[in-house]
């Protein structure tokens, strides 16, 4: 009930503030003259291999797809059933699996396209994931300093201390924890199943419904999407943002909407 309510708020309050000076296309749109003469010599390249490039089978242009997934589904069924041995294990990891399609994908695209176009489409991939790399790196880092100080241990103590407080408190700084987390991080999913271990082992000496707590974590989880973000970085990229536009829709509607769920939230744990 929660989600379609905060959806529609969220989209409405975005429609508003977009309709302002608020944006700005010089600045927060990547150049249409660069995308140009990028959409030219992607066809320009297709021009030229397009009457001596090799024909293939469907099947042989998927292989790149389906390979890694049949290791990886191998592996997880192996696992799952028991028979899982060192050498199903390796086969079956992703990061392998996935090296595997990238270099299937490689050599088809050369036997296909040609040298010319395989490398720059490899320099264009690795110019876009290199500041991922760098950016959820940090991200990744700042997690393991959590880890490494103990910060969830410090965060479950100021739960214990609250096992008396308030509802609103109590969801507050359910919400606080997350969004803390995942500004750390960079990982929604990751955020809220942190937060939600360090609330799981006092949940029952709580004044709250646990669903509130969880729908308190999740609202907090979301708030403002931002740099150490690998979707931050594929929104970017896929819809031709600079990162400073990239900030004023995701990471401002992501803010938005953990803001307005959030009172919702409380309401419902009032009467849950």
């Amino acid at each position: 009930m929660l989600g379609p309510v905060t959806a529609l708020v969220t989209t409405w309050l975005m429609r508003l503030l977009l309709r302002s000076r608020y944006w700005k296309p010089d600045a927060d749109e990547e150049g249409a003259e660069e995308l140009d003469e990028a959409e030219a010599e992607a066809e320009a390249d297709h021009a030229e291999h397009v009457a001596t490039r090799r024909q293939l089978p469907l099947l042989v242009l998927l292989l790149p797809i389906l390979v890694p997934l049949v290791m990886i589904a191998f592996g997880a069924f192996a696992d799952l059933f028991d028979f899982s041995t060192p050498l199903i294990a390796f086969l079956g990891n992703a990061v392998l699996a996935l090296f595997v399609g990238l270099v299937a994908a490689y050599v088809l695209s050369r036997a296909t396209l040609g040298t010319g176009p395989t490398r720059r489409a490899m320099e264009e991939g690795f110019h876009t994931t290199g500041e991922i790399l760098l950016i959820t790196g940090v991200g990744g880092s700042l997690g393991a300093v959590i880890g490494a100080t103990d910060l969830g241990d410090v965060l479950a103590d100021l739960f214990s201390a609250d096992t008396g407080a308030p509802v609103v408190a109590t969801i507050l700084l359910a919400w606080f924890v997350a969004a803390l987390l995942h500004l750390a991080i960079g990982s929604v999913s990751v955020a809220a199943i942190a937060a939600a271990g360090i609330i799981a082992p006092i949940l029952g000496q709580l004044e709250v419904a646990p669903v509130a707590v969880g729908l308190a974590i999740a609202s907090g989880a979301m708030f403002a999407l931002q740099v150490n973000s690998n979707f931050f970085w594929m929104f970017k990229g896929l819809l031709g943002l600079s990162t400073q536009g990239t900030l004023k829709t995701l990471t401002v509607a992501t803010s938005v909407a953990s803001l307005v769920s959030l009172p919702l939230v409380l309401v419902v744990s009032l009467f849950a």
